[in-house]
């Protein structure tokens, strides 16, 4: 399982939302009629696919010394929710933050989370925990654990003071359960959520004093901006919608066979995760002929799971139909992890996995029943469209082939119903996610064209000089000072010991410390952040981190905090200095690559024009843009043998510095000439700054050269190397050149 690394919007988002929490004045904002003081509240808005759970978990890993109450919509996501807290954000929350599922808890685990004095208790529950009206109906109130919870100051078993409220799907919250909430005293409320958040239950949390909801959210609100979650590639690029008038065998025949040319690209790509195709019914009886159908068509049973209510039983009771083999997720309470980890890679499921659910493997849908509601597909549509595809380091990454990039949803409806589908699919696309989901139902062909002959290239690595990196943290984080490590507001006293006459310093007062971090916690994120092999790849010993000035605690409103980044983001300008690409033993072996094939009356250039090259190492190549057209046709021309590079499967430049947040560099064209590799790279003129900075004077010897060719306004070659720039009136010309350095 591949840990999840926070993005830096996530990371902003995170900090924005800590900031006004560390600031609150718990107890000094006004108290409810019991006394309860009004809690903090924070709202994150982000939309489907933007992470808001490692957001959350960021925020969780602030909160010192607390109890947090970890809400998720359905008992479905409950096991999931855990197992992704401890094992794929568990270095976003830290080694010491325990991570529980509410109903699955000891009585000595609740115990030791009550006692405790110290440390960060996540408690994971349902809202259905307390959603019923009458508290005698709640589980958690049956075992006498909601009333244990509460302060022992308001009639409680709960010795800490602070405990906090996560709320996932945060717009779901209701008024009732907000003041069961409020009973527990929490020294803030934290809800996150891809719709608007107003009234309901926001009413009982926050005194409005009169003011409009309007003017109180933007202040309330930290704000995850589309485009920078689309910028991170989070999500899939496209939404292939295909209206089958056919019987119901007929469509789940596509929607299977869909499923099984997508694993064999996936499988190609060396992945080893399957996609998964989702079922969606309206109730239980439809599932079991869905079911039925799969299995005539040649799906395994042991490969279909069955996630609705009464499934189990309503098999068994129908002994005029054995159905050997039937798997019934539901009633074995089985989590979207733990299905895909049994290796299921059909999913029959209605509301019970609807919101929520997590699985960015699911690549293909089927919405049984004519002319289903456009809403529910809608609603449906965002369960779909997570990217699953992650590079070695870690970091989500967009495939080059178009079908990868796609999901697939097979339906039934009129064709009026049809077009008024795609329609409104199409305005939600567009409103929020602008000029990034392409919503479509004409499928693309590909062709995959074998290498004329085969040519290895060495591998080039990048190698660390640990003691050196050590020396430059060391010297690049300063121990803060103790007055700069407290947020504004912090009340810090001290006493004298007139025996021993010493100044003893006491606990600041928590008006303004809410939430905390320390130096080793925040200088780990930022280099995760700029540059995660410095942490994961052993670069930097685990012993750097277990010293005083490592262990410092530093409020996320104070000097400190912002000190300590940016001493952090000057070492990571450093980091390159103790770094070297050095040539292996190792060879990469040229690859096949995809054309994609015009479809009638299409006239796209990237798609119609086929560059073929005698020289070329592929019979033919498409998709390429103007520049990238210009320097295949120069190429082509030249003495030389040559390929187009494909992305993320092509001949990968590890780099010095990651580039773009990659730490691998695929150079779109690579030449090769009397034992030497030239990695070529045409760009616009506005992505020449990220390119100069970060790919260029970092490849080893005399083999090895990259050149990037940049088309300027009046049609000239600009041709960047390590020495400088030379200027050319022609792409041919520029290559020339670029073949006798």
């Amino acid at each position: 399982m591949i840990e999840i690394v926070l993005r830096p919007f996530q990371r902003t988002a995170a900090e924005e939302t800590l900031v006004p929490l560390d600031m609150y004045e718990y107890g000094r904002r006004g108290t409810l009629p019991n006394g309860i003081p009004f809690p903090a509240v924070r709202l994150i808005s982000a939309i489907t696919g933007a992470g808001k759970t490692p957001i959350l978990a960021k925020v969780a890993s602030g909160l010192k010394d607390s109890i947090i109450l970890w809400t998720t919509p359905a008992s479905a996501v409950i096991t999931q929710t855990v197992y992704k807290l401890k094992n794929q954000y568990r270095h976003i929350l830290g080694d010491d933050v325990r991570v529980y599922s509410v109903v699955d808890m000891t009585p000595d685990q609740w115990n030791t989370v009550l006692n405790a004095p110290t440390g960060v208790s996540i408690l994971v529950c349902t809202v259905a925990l307390f959603n019923i009206e009458d508290k005698e109906g709640r589980s958690i109130h049956d075992s006498g654990r909601w009333v244990q919870l509460k302060e022992k100051d308001f009639g409680g078993s709960r010795e800490r003071h602070r405990l906090f409220v996560v709320y996932d799907e945060g717009h779901n919250l209701t008024a009732q359960q907000a003041n069961l909430l409020l009973e527990l005293s929490p020294r803030a409320v934290i809800m996150a959520s891809g719709s608007d958040q107003k009234g309901g239950g926001l009413s009982a949390l926050i005194h409005t004093g009169g003011k409009p909801w309007s003017e109180i959210i933007p202040t309330l609100t930290t704000k995850v901006e589309t485009p920078q979650v689309v910028k991170e590639s989070l999500l899939k690029r496209r939404i292939e919608m295909a209206d089958c008038d056919l019987d119901r065998r007929a469509i789940l025949d596509r929607a299977v066979k869909q499923r099984q040319h997508l694993e064999s690209l996936i499988v190609a790509r060396g992945e080893t995760d399957k996609p998964i195709a989702c079922y969606v019914v309206s109730d239980t009886k439809s599932g079991i002929e869905v079911w039925d159908e799969l299995c005539a068509l040649g799906v395994p049973a042991n490969k279909i799971a069955v996630h609705l209510s009464g499934a189990k039983k309503a098999v068994e009771a129908d002994t005029t139909h054995p159905r050997s083999g039937f798997w019934d997720t539901y009633s074995a309470k089985m989590s979207p992890v733990e299905i895909q980890d049994e290796g299921f890679t059909h999913i029959i499921w209605n509301k019970a996995l609807k919101e929520g659910w997590d699985e960015p493997w699911a690549f293909v849908a089927y919405i049984d029943g004519v002319n289903s509601s456009i809403k529910d597909i809608q609603q449906k549509i965002g369960r779909f469209i997570r990217n699953p595809f992650r590079n070695e380091a870690g970091d989500p990454i967009t495939p080059s082939d178009e079908e990868l990039q796609t999901a697939y949803f097979y339906l039934r409806q009129d064709n009026e119903q049809f077009k008024h589908l795609l329609a409104e699919v199409k305005k939600d696309m567009t409103s929020k996610y602008p000029g990034v989901i392409e919503v479509t139902t004409l499928k693309r062909e590909y062709q995959e064209i074998q290498p004329r002959e085969i040519v290895t290239i060495p591998k080039l690595l990048v190698q660390a000089n640990r003691r050196k990196l050590e020396k430059l943290l060391d010297e690049s984080i300063l121990r803060p000072a103790r007055k700069d490590c407290v947020a504004k507001g912090t009340i810090i006293t001290g006493a004298l010991d007139l025996e021993s006459e010493q100044i003893i310093i006491r606990e600041a007062e928590k008006y303004g410390t809410m939430v905390q971090a320390t130096v080793a916690e925040v200088v780990k994120e930022a280099l995760r952040q700029g540059d995660r092999r410095l942490i994961d790849k052993g670069w930097l010993d685990s012993s750097v981190w277990d010293n005083a000035k490592m262990r410092t605690k530093i409020a996320y409103s104070s000097p400190a905090y912002s000190q300590i980044k940016a001493q952090a983001e000057a070492f990571l300008e450093k980091v390159p200095l103790c770094l070297e690409i050095v040539e292996t033993q190792l060879e990469w072996e040229i690859c096949p690559v995809k054309i994609a094939v015009p479809r009638d009356g299409e006239t796209d250039p990237k798609i119609v024009e086929m560059v073929r090259e005698a020289n070329a190492l592929h019979e033919v190549y498409n998709g390429l843009n103007d520049d990238e057209r210009e320097v295949a046709y120069a190429l082509g021309k030249a003495k030389c043998k040559w390929f187009r590079n494909p992305a993320t499967v092509g001949y990968g430049i590890r780099l010095k510095r990651p580039s773009l947040g990659n730490t691998t560099f695929y150079p779109d064209f690579i030449a090769i000439k009397n034992g030497r590799y030239f990695f070529i790279e045409p760009k616009g003129a506005h992505l020449l700054e990220d390119t100069k900075l970060s790919k260029l004077l970092q490849l080893p010897g005399s083999n090895f050269d990259i050149f990037v060719i940049v088309s300027t306004d009046d049609g000239r070659k600009d041709v960047y190397t390590i020495t400088g720039k030379k200027n050319f009136e022609s792409a041919e010309k520029a290559v020339n050149w670029t073949l006798k350095q």
